[in-house]
């Protein structure tokens, strides 16, 4: 039942209140969707959703629970879908990014959070799918970072770490623990990689790493830039530890 007045004054697109004849319940709904309905239902009834779906369950199983229960009903619905083109042509057009994105400038509340956590504690991937990613991280071509390349430079070419311990006698300078020694860079070697690449181009990575290879603040050969931390104090130093790229803190530059 439409409780709306002047229907005549109304465009089809407008959202008008009405009363479920079922349950008596109020709902707002588009006119052009109202009158669509009756013309399919053949009567002058309006329904709420879920008076509707109740009421259809006969030709539209679907609207079911019991139906979506069937795992192999779930299956051919979900191919169908994926093999249909009117899929796949919206996926190749789909753009989630910035502003087009739903959650673009949102945050998920407290509540939200602790659900999505609870929702997914306890959940395995299958066989199949830890089989998919081993065969997808196999098949990439791993890229070395400029940064690993030269850290490994000076373990292997120069045995930098091991000139550190040896000047230190094997000891953390702040502590003098012997256990879990770290050979630490005073200033970050990133730090140190981006300010000679500033103002420097290269035609490839070989000439890049050719370049810093040859530069003395990365040879260290005094051995200025770097001293022996046991973990625990390497860990205090860095404020991002476990990170690819750690860095410290702007009170340990006295170190240097």
């Amino acid at each position: 039942m439409i409780l709306e007045k002047c229907l005549e004054t109304l465009k089809t697109r407008d959202r008008v209140l009405c009363k479920c004849d079922n349950c008596e319940k109020e709902f707002t709904r588009l006119l052009k969707n109202i009158y669509q309905s009756r013309k399919e239902r053949n009567s002058s009834k309006d329904y709420c959703k879920k008076c509707s779906c109740i009421l259809s369950i006969n030709k539209k199983p679907q609207c079911s629970k019991q139906y979506w229960s069937s795992i192999e009903i779930k299956q051919k619905h979900s191919e169908s879908i994926k093999n249909s083109k009117k899929y796949r042509d919206s996926i190749k057009i789909r753009n989630n990014s910035l502003e087009k994105n739903g959650m673009f400038g949102k945050k998920h509340s407290i509540e939200s959070r602790k659900k999505m956590s609870l929702s997914r504690t306890g959940k395995k991937q299958s066989i199949e799918t830890i089989n998919k990613r081993k065969k997808t991280i196999s098949e990439k071509p791993k890229k070395i970072s400029i940064n690993s390349q030269v850290k490994s430079f000076l373990h292997r070419e120069l045995n930098w770490y091991f000139k550190i311990y040896q000047r230190d006698k094997f000891k953390c300078t702040q502590c003098g623990s012997n256990k879990k020694i770290d050979a630490h860079h005073i200033k970050p070697i990133s730090i140190i990689i981006k300010e000679k690449l500033k103002d420097n181009l290269f035609e490839n990575e070989l000439d890049k790493l050719t370049f810093l290879k040859e530069d003395k603040d990365i040879i260290d050969k005094d051995l200025k830039n770097g001293i022996t931390l046991c973990r625990e104090c390497h860990k205090k130093i860095h404020y991002n530890w476990g990170s690819h790229n750690a860095k410290s803190r702007e009170s340990d530059k006295n170190l240097l």
